[in-house]
């Protein structure tokens, strides 16, 4: 348990701040420093402000972790599964930024 100003922080919601804090950049696709802006901070409450890691936080520590996570994840997923790989390059209008994508398809035992 974090104490912080004589509260005590049950490390779940650490780590459920600290993941909602890592996607929001990403899905935004905004800058890290985003975390240390004071009006995204006062999204949160101000015992949540406290716990907000920094921009040098997610980038040494939190999104490593986060990434290992999902590739551990996806991984598990695709072990002794068949899978289909597609690839796709563009451009932007203008031409000033070339893109490549890559997509890969399996069906699970669900066939989800």
């Amino acid at each position: 348990l974090l104490v912080h100003n004589k509260s005590v922080t049950n490390p779940n919601q650490v780590a459920d701040l600290e993941k909602r804090v890592t996607r929001f950049p990403a899905a935004t696709n905004t800058p890290a420093n985003v975390v240390e802006n004071q009006a995204f901070r006062d999204l949160f409450t101000k015992d949540e402000q406290r716990l907000i890691p920094s921009r040098k936080q997610l980038h040494s520590r939190i999104v490593p972790a986060l990434a290992q996570e999902i590739q551990n994840d996806i991984k598990k997923k695709l072990q002794g599964r068949e899978v289909s790989i597609m690839t796709d390059v563009w451009t932007n209008k203008g031409a000033t930024v070339s893109l490549n994508g890559v997509v890969v398809s399996f069906v699970n035992d669900s066939w989800d």
